[in-house]
Parts: C-alpha cells; sequence; structure tokens
C-alpha cells in the first residue's frame, strides 16, 4: 500500500509542471472581428504563449470592429484592464490592437512593456505591420508583430528603466554640463591671464606692516551637508499609476 502511494506521488510530481502551464494558459488572441481562420489564430495563440515564457511579458492580439466610440488607445487600455491582462504584480505587457472600426492599428505597453517600447522602436514596428493590415493580410501582421517584439525585447533590450527615465540621458546631460563647464572655465582663465598682463606684482607684505597682524586663535567647524536626490517617474498617460505607453496609426 505504501509503494503504491509513493508511486503515484512519484506519477504526479513527474506531471505537475505540465499541469500547472496547462492551467496557467489562458487565450491571448481575441478575435472579435473574426479576421483570423482557426488556424490562423491557433498559430497566433502557439506564438504569444512562446513569447510569454520568453520574454516573461504578457502579450494579447486584439481585434475589434465596435470600439464603443473610444479612440484606440483607450480601447487598448480598458481592454487590457477588462480581462486583467498583465505579468506578474505590476502587470507588464503588451497589446497588440486591430480596431476595424476606425481602420487603426495601435501598440499598447504597459509597466516593462514601457520600458521596451519608447515612441521609435514602436513607430519602427508600425512600419513593418502597416502594410500588411493595408493588404488585408492581418494575421501577418499579428505575427510580424509578435516577432518583432520578440526581437526588441530579447536582443535589443530596455530603452527606460523601471522609474522611466531613460538610459543615458543622465549621462548625456552630465557630458554637456561637463562640457560647457570646461569652456566657460577655459574663458575665465584666458580673460584672468590677459587682464594680468603688464600689472605690478602684489604681494601680502605690498599693504601690510610687518608685524602688524598675528593670528591668536582659530576654530574650523564644518556642518555636514545631505544631498537627496530623488528621480522622478514619467508617465506618458499622465498620473501617478503604472508606466502606460502605446502608438498607432491609420491603415
Amino acid at each position: 500500500m505504501v509503494r503504491q502511494i509513493f508511486i503515484i506521488i512519484a506519477i504526479f510530481i513527474s506531471f505537475s509542471p505540465y499541469l500547472i502551464y496547462a492551467e496557467g494558459t489562458e487565450e491571448r488572441v481575441f478575435d472579435q472581428a473574426a479576421l483570423f481562420s482557426q488556424s490562423e489564430k491557433e498559430q497566433l495563440e502557439n506564438l504569444v504563449q512562446s513569447m510569454i515564457q520568453h520574454t516573461e511579458l504578457d502579450i494579447a492580439i486584439v481585434t475589434a470592429d465596435d470600439v464603443q466610440g473610444k479612440s484606440s488607445a483607450d480601447y487598448a487600455h480598458d481592454f487590457y484592464n477588462e480581462h486583467s491582462l498583465g505579468y506578474g504584480s505590476t502587470a507588464d505587457g503588451l497589446l497588440y490592437l486591430i480596431n476595424m472600426d476606425d481602420r487603426e492599428v495601435y501598440i499598447y505597453t504597459r509597466d516593462r512593456g514601457y520600458d521596451y517600447f519608447d515612441d521609435s522602436r514602436i513607430d519602427k514596428v508600425l512600419d513593418q505591420v502597416v502594410p500588411y493590415l493595408s493588404d488585408g493580410q492581418y494575421a501577418k501582421s499579428a505575427e510580424t508583430f509578435l516577432h518583432e517584439a520578440e526581437r526588441i525585447v530579447l536582443t535589443e533590450g530596455i530603452v527606460t528603466s523601471p522609474d522611466g527615465e531613460e538610459e543615458g540621458s543622465i549621462w548625456t546631460e552630465f557630458a554637456i554640463y561637463l562640457g560647457i563647464s570646461v569652456v566657460a572655465g577655459g574663458a575665465v582663465i584666458v580673460v584672468m591671464i590677459l587682464g594680468n598682463r603688464g600689472r605690478s606684482t602684489v604681494h601680502e607684505g605690498t599693504y601690510l606692516k610687518d608685524g602688524s597682524f598675528q593670528v591668536t586663535n582659530r576654530m574650523d567647524q564644518y556642518y555636514t551637508t545631505t544631498v537627496t536626490r530623488q528621480r522622478i517617474q514619467r508617465n506618458r498617460s499622465g498620473g501617478s499609476g503604472p508606466r502606460i505607453g502605446g502608438g498607432g496609426r491609420s491603415f
């Protein structure tokens, strides 16, 4: 009896990773506008699930033929929240919206998804997908988005730090200010050198009688100065909530 229990436990443990994965695998291709065939939807679903594992970002493909009078940005944002999308405690992710109501495509970014996609990268992805959308190849556009997004995340890395400050911007500003300081300091030195030409040499004895000045007591007191720096989170959508961004284009 004990042996049988151990065998059952061993079998359960060996298959538990697959059971957990199956329970955690949820629909991420929401074809509300019926743009994809069944095989296309299955292929996109497989690509999405693979990308989620590789990038640790939640990914959703959404098509809509009625955005309820909302902008593509607002519709994507509301859909993301209403369907509880997002990876981890900060709900990191990307949403690719094909808005047939307004014939627009929109890429929605959230938290770590926001960190990987600035406006420039979003525009580059849109450059890749819009021709397919204009040609009616909707599944191909979604597939291209997934491949490009995965490539950017895995090979190009983040363009913004977790608090929204662009990487490199601090050092760029430092270099600029350093250059300005060097130029300004050099100019001051040149002016001082030119201004001192031809002047007589003056030292401490010129205006001070010998023995008329004595130091009787001296005390230096230093007060500790504390400088606090706080990096301010920048939010493309405004407010103090999650980092949200995105961009879209007509097709």
